[in-house]
Formats: C-alpha cells, sequence, structure tokens
C-alpha cells in the first residue's frame, strides 16, 4: 500500500504538467490578437476598387494603373501579414485565405505592371489566359468558402458571405475576359464591389466587437452580447 501512495503521485504529475502545457499554450493564443480586421481590410479595398474599374465607371485599359500599387502594398503585402499572424493564431482558415488572397493580388499587380512596363506581352492569347488565371483562382475561392462554411457553432457569417462573393467574382471575371463582353465586365465589377462591402463589414465587425471584447455587430449565431472569448474559445477551427 505504501509503495501505491508513492507511486500514485509521480503517475499524475505527467498528466499534470501535460495540461500546465495545455493550458500555457491557450494562453499564449490567446495573447494575439485576432488578424480578421486587417485581413479583411486589405481584402476589401483593393476588391473594391478593381470592381468600380470593372464595372466602367473608368477606362479599363487605364484605370487598372492605379490598381497596381493597391494591390501589392494593401492587398497583397497587408494580407501576407495577416496570414502570418493568423498561423501563429493557429487559425489554418484563416491563414489559408488571407496568405492566398494576398498572393492572388501579389500576383495580379506584378502581371498588370509588367505588363504596363512591356516586361511582358500576352498577346493575342491575353483574354484567354486572363480567364484561365481568374478560372483557377475560383476554384480556391469555392473552396475557401466551402471551408468557412464548415466551422460550425464559430461559424462567421459576414466572413462566409465575402469568400462566398469571392468566389463568384472569379467566376464572373473568368467568363468576362473569356467573352470579352462589356455586359460580363460590368456584373463582375457590381458583384466584386458587393463583395468588398461583405468584406468591409467582416472588418468592422471584427475591429468594434474586438475592441469592446463582446458582440455588439452580428457575426455569429450566437446572442448578441456575447463575450468574443467565448465565441472564440470553440478550438474546432485550430487546424
Amino acid at each position: 500500500m505504501a509503495e501505491q501512495a508513492m507511486q500514485m503521485p509521480a503517475g499524475a504529475r505527467p498528466i499534470e504538467v501535460e495540461r500546465e502545457r495545455e493550458v500555457l499554450a491557450e494562453a499564449q493564443v490567446a495573447s494575439v490578437a485576432s488578424p480578421l480586421a486587417l485581413g479583411f481590410a486589405a481584402f476589401a479595398l483593393p476588391l473594391f476598387v478593381w470592381g468600380v474599374i470593372l464595372a466602367g465607371f473608368f477606362d479599363r485599359a487605364t484605370a487598372v494603373s492605379f490598381l497596381i500599387p493597391i494591390a501589392l502594398m494593401y492587398g497583397g503585402l497587408a494580407q501576407v501579414a495577416g496570414a502570418m499572424w493568423a498561423f501563429r493564431k493557429h487559425d489554418g482558415l484563416l491563414a489559408t485565405v488571407f496568405g492566398s488572397y494576398g498572393a492572388f493580388w501579389l500576383t495580379y499587380g506584378t502581371l498588370l505592371w509588367m505588363e504596363k512596363a512591356e516586361f511582358l506581352a500576352f498577346g493575342a492569347d491575353r483574354n484567354g489566359l486572363m480567364s484561365l488565371f481568374f478560372a483557377a483562382w475560383a476554384v480556391f475561392g469555392v473552396y475557401a468558402w466551402l471551408a468557412s462554411m464548415a466551422r460550425g457553432r464559430e461559424m462567421n457569417y459576414a466572413m462566409a458571405a465575402a469568400l462566398l462573393g469571392a468566389a463568384a467574382t472569379f467566376v464572373l471575371a473568368a467568363i468576362a475576359h473569356g467573352t470579352d463582353a462589356d455586359a460580363w465586365y460590368k456584373v463582375a465589377g457590381w458583384v466584386a464591389m458587393v463583395t468588398a462591402a461583405a468584406g468591409w463589414y467582416t472588418s468592422a465587425a471584427a475591429a468594434i466587437n474586438h475592441a469592446i471584447a463582446r458582440m455588439i455587430v452580428p457575426t455569429h449565431a450566437a446572442p448578441l452580447g456575447t463575450e468574443i472569448e467565448r465565441i472564440e474559445r470553440h478550438r474546432e477551427h485550430l487546424v
């Protein structure tokens, strides 16, 4: 009996140590601010400008030059920074979304810049190649949206709406470039602007809700006034 009594604490210690490590890890993750506000702000602004250009409010051939620095600096670098932040937060979905859409804007901005600087000539295949480019991004857009819908009780409805709009924008942009029809460009542009509005709403809601530490701008199925910590505490989003 004495030997058993002496062995029990020794056997329990690894469990206690492991629990302490888990608590410490959770505290470290909780200490990192959410990248949601920054990421979706950088998601929305270049998308809105691009939508305005596609919709025909300005001459498409020349106005895209205005988009290049916005795409590279804000849509690209800021979202990639948000992705690294999300990895630190252990949020694999946000890391993938921000990292990928950041890479999209870096790539698209670079393509536009190289074309304007005459470092790259698409020739007669330009529209076909751009249609392929946007169609390929539409594939990512669809499964990113599906992943956002699969987050269970932690699902952010505003974020899901923005990701659905992004997927739709890519599909429409692919069709517009493939057909080179003005009507499709305008439809793609208006959908991009509406999607940007959803992205701004997601960003604003995250900034306001986290500043107050309660959900007062609706984004989740939880009741208004719910503590943000309670909404984000669940582990199903950690991948």
